[in-house]
């Protein structure tokens, strides 16, 4: 028998037995098993969010002998050679690892090419290895030299050494331990917690996510209050499910907390979000947060040599700052190009090149194209307007440029008034290139989606979206490739504005025989819609109507057209009918919210074309604005000039091409998704126009699905219109065309309203939403009609009309069905899922859907508890060679 040995479960059967069976496993990969340690014993998961303390999680709080999450390791020692004994841990993530004497001490680790523990004497005796983060935490793993091999980040050596009178290193006994890797939730595994925020705007959507989840066995709804959600909604992009498992052990969910501080999508100024309550509320038993993208600093070196250390939580200000320069160079942009001037300089390259010659030419070229305006015009009012301009401007540019001001051909950067550092030209652009990186939307967990089991990847792939101009941080990147048992397939969203992947695609159940079905937006769909639907329409017309005619000549001769399509028939109402987009421009901000590229045109179209009837737009800053969203199919199709036609042959085809290549065992399953105007794809960036149903949270056998607002028929018009396409599609509808099936309550015609309380209200509200609703009852009066909506909603309005306080639910009572929920609710059914349709037009005008706005505590996977088996596609030897 050796004299020094190292004992630990190599054997995983969850207990430290000291045979030589297990003894003899010890430099066979993958060793041992640590679990980070980031949860919090001695706290239960609360059940309601409330504004508490911090809690202290595990890994610093003083340890208890019955903390299972520490691994022990018993060293056998038969003689004394004299000299000092040490525990040495060598691999990248050595420093995350930390060792305790069977007391659960402390002992103090010195680095020596690995993190070396000096132990108490040459005498046997059990200590414990404690992880205080997974493998490639962007605070444990150091970056490699150039030219370097690199590590496996979960790899670790455990080395038993003493020191020779040489002072060299023996190495009396080694064994193999492994980091256990985070294996990312996936959307089919059994939901027991869904998170929302409360806001003062999307009441509609939390209050139909509440009455879905009543119907969802199982699942509880947790609402997060605004005293924590500071106005932030996007509990999505916020955190990221995580499981780990090791040997013997419940295993652990973890909360990897992702790098974001934006609130929303409108940024006026830097402001706290929902971080708060991410790092308050999840810390519990066997249930962990990850905080060490939040806890990382940035190193930025002086022009003297000084090294100033920003936190990454305080880096939201110096972002914002980048931001404005790239916002005020966009602006400028724009009110040349409205002025006819046709003289740019080229895009930058760098962020200095931006500093120093982009925005100095821009300026100057405003500053001219305004003064010849004010010598033209021979109006005093427009001049002093003119004059006013370009004070705002000049006073705007002096600002930024002071914040980032050039002295002796280096930087001096200062962040509210206060002076950060003064960095060369190239330690700014590498600076302004990592803040970016840092906080780029590609980081956050609409970005990153788990597929469920796949043949030969039982633990399913990761997909994120891959986005040129706006790259996922590499740290974070790295940290998810370093998990190495869910390979990563990066799709390409550089074409949408907001470049999320769940805007493009979500994971439902298996048919027979399948791994999953991958739904994905589809304009190739839609659009077939809305050509049957047409096709419908102009089939009822009277002859001598516009509208008669191929539906292609309708569409190309729109001197034809007229709004409304609810005539003959075969009656179609507009789409987005009683909805309004947002337009919220601050003056000054990072970021804006604007209404659709098509409502933008047409409210340009319509200006010059109608006297008597106008979209209402301004442009420029200052503007917060809502506008009416109403638009009939023939519109759409005009203004969109074969956009989605566009997008469907490029950017969708290659994603249906990519998704066959990377999961070939899985059903496609195409979802009616419209998308706003692009007339070069391969330039413009573009986002849904309809609410994206794709866009999707599916527990429990339930998709909660944004309500479309499609155009409506009634159901004998849209089973003619769906048949053939259900048909063309290969989806199974079986009876669900049947007027029975269409005539049920989740296909009524729901409007969302809020009346503020207090105030003088008019008895005329039952009106209003007639005279918005007038083209679902053809043939009738508006009082007509106003009072069916009266009739129908007794508990939302008082006697003479008049809307009560608070969020209502208006039923308008039409016969009609809209086309794209009824294809989505039938294409759902067809693998399984029922649809839950909720309002979230809130989260729609602000570049979102549901699944932004939620986010799901699923329970862990059991096959996942014993993720160190090998597979037919993953052994750690060969794992350990690429």
């Amino acid at each position: 028998m050796a004299d020094f040995e190292l004992h630990a479960d190599f054997d995983h059967d969850g207990r430290l037995s000291r045979s030589r069976r297990e003894y003899a496993k010890r430099q066979t990969l993958p060793g041992a098993i640590l679990l980070a340690n980031l949860d919090a014993d001695r706290r239960r998961l609360p059940r309601q969010v409330t504004l508490v303390a911090p809690t202290v999680l595990d890994m610093d709080a003083p340890k208890r002998r019955r903390d299972r999450d520490l691994t022990p390791l018993f060293i056998r020692i038969r003689r004394s050679l004299g000299g000092p004994l040490f525990l040495k841990i060598v691999g990248a993530s050595a420093k995350v690892v930390r060792l305790y004497d069977h007391r659960q001490k402390a002992l103090r680790a010195q680095w020596h090419q690995g993190s070396r523990f000096a132990l108490p004497g040459w005498k046997s005796g059990t200590y414990y290895l404690e992880a205080t983060a997974p493998a490639g935490s962007p605070m444990g793993v150091p970056v490699p030299a150039p030219g370097a091999k690199p590590q496996n980040p979960s790899e670790l050596k455990v080395q038993l050494i003493t020191i020779d009178a040489h002072r060299r290193e023996r190495v009396l006994d080694w064994c193999y331990f492994q980091l256990a890797p985070l294996l990312f939730a996936g959307s089919l595994g059994h939901a027991e917690h869904i998170y929302m925020a409360e806001t003062s705007e999307n009441g509609a959507a939390v209050r139909e996510v509440e009455a879905a989840v009543k119907r969802i066995r199982g699942l509880k709804l947790v609402k997060i209050p605004t005293t924590l959600n500071l106005g932030d909604a996007w509990v999505q992009d916020q955190f990221q499910m995580a499981y780990a498992h090791k040997p013997g052990g419940p295993g652990m969910r973890l909360v990897v907390h992702l790098p974001r501080v934006l609130v929303n999508v409108i940024q006026p100024h830097y402001a706290p979000n929902l971080s708060k309550f991410v790092t308050t509320h999840f810390p519990s038993r066997d249930l962990g947060l990850f905080q060490d993208f939040h806890k990382r600093k940035l190193a930025i070196r002086d022009v003297n040599g000084k090294v100033a250390h920003l936190a990454f939580e305080r880096s939201g200000p110096l972002l914002y700052q980048f931001q404005r320069f790239l916002r005020f160079r966009k602006l400028l942009v724009d009110e040349l190009k409205g002025r006819k001037h046709k003289k740019f300089p080229p895009e930058p390259d760098t962020f200095h090149q931006l500093l120093t010659k982009t925005l100095p030419t821009l300026h100057h070229s405003f500053r001219e194209v305004v003064d010849k305006l004010i010598d033209k015009s021979p109006h005093a009012q427009v001049r002093s307007h003119l004059q006013n301009l370009k004070n705002v401007e000049k006073k705007r540019y002096v600002r930024l440029m002071n914040s980032f001001k050039i002295v002796g051909g280096n930087v001096r950067i200062s962040v509210k008034g206060k002076l950060l550092a003064t960095v060369t030209p190239d330690d700014l652009n590498k600076l302004f290139q990592r803040i970016m990186d840092m906080h780029s939307s590609q980081n956050y967990g609409g970005n990153i989606e788990a597929t469920p089991p796949l043949d030969g990847f039982p633990f399913g792939k990761l997909v994120i979206g891959h986005h040129q101009k706006a790259q996922m941080d590499g740290a974070l990147l790295s940290f998810l490739k370093a998990q190495r048992r869910q390979p990563i397939v990066a799709v390409d969203t550089s074409w949408l504005d907001v470049g999320h992947v769940d805007e493009i695609l979500a994971f439902g159940p298996a048919r027979k025989g399948r791994d999953c079905t991958v739904m994905m937006a589809s304009p190739m769909i839609a659009l077939r819609i809305l050509e049957q639907a047409i096709r419908r329409y102009v089939s009822g017309l009277p002859s001598g109507h516009p509208h008669t005619g191929p539906p292609e000549r309708i569409i190309d001769d729109y001197s034809y057209t007229k709004r409304f399509t609810n005539h003959g028939d075969a009656p179609m109402t507009r789409m987005l009918r009683g909805m309004k987009w947002l337009h919220h421009e601050p003056v000054g901000a990072g970021m804006v919210t604007l209404p659709p590229r098509i409502y933008r045109i047409m409210a340009e179209y319509y200006k010059d074309a109608l006297a008597n009837w106008q979209l209402p737009y301004k442009r420029g800053e200052g503007t917060q604005a809502r506008y009416p969203a109403d638009i009939s199919v023939l519109d759409f199709l005009v203004f969109d000039k074969n956009g989605n036609t566009k997008i469907s042959r490029s950017h969708a085809a290659y994603l249906n091409f990519q998704m066959n290549q990377e999961l070939p065992r899985a059903d496609n399953l195409l979802i009616p998704v419209l998308f706003d105007r692009v007339d070069d794809p391969a330039k413009q960036t573009t986002s849904a126009f309809l609410p994206n149903m794709v866009n999707m949270q599916v527990v429990n056998g339930h998709a909660l699905v944004a309500r479309p607002h499609g155009p409506r028929m009634y159901p004998d018009d849209a089973a003619a219109v769906l048949k053939p396409v259900l048909e063309f599609f290969d989806v199974n509808y079986g009876h669900r065309l049947g007027a029975a099936y269409l005539k049920r309550a989740e296909f009524r015609t729901i409007h969302w309203t809020y009346r503020e309380p207090g105030g003088h209200h008019q008895d005329k509200d039952h009106e209003e939403l007639a005279e918005s609703f007038q083209d679902g009852f053809p043939g009738k009066e508006k009082k007509e009609i106003a009072e069916k909506i009266l009739k129908a909603n007794p508990r939302h309005f008082h006697g003479k009309g008049r809307l009560r306080t608070g969020w209502r639910p208006i039923l308008i009572p039409d016969g009609m069905v809209d086309l794209f929920q009824v294809y989505t609710h039938i294409a759902l059914a067809s693998i399984g899922l029922k649809a839950e349709w909720v309002e979230a037009w809130y989260y729609h005008v602000r570049l979102g859907a549901i699944h932004c706005g939620t986010n799901v505590l699923r329970r862990p996977d059991k096959a996942w508890s014993t993720w160190w088996k090998p597979t037919k596609r993953f052994t750690f030897e060969t794992d350990r060679r690429n």
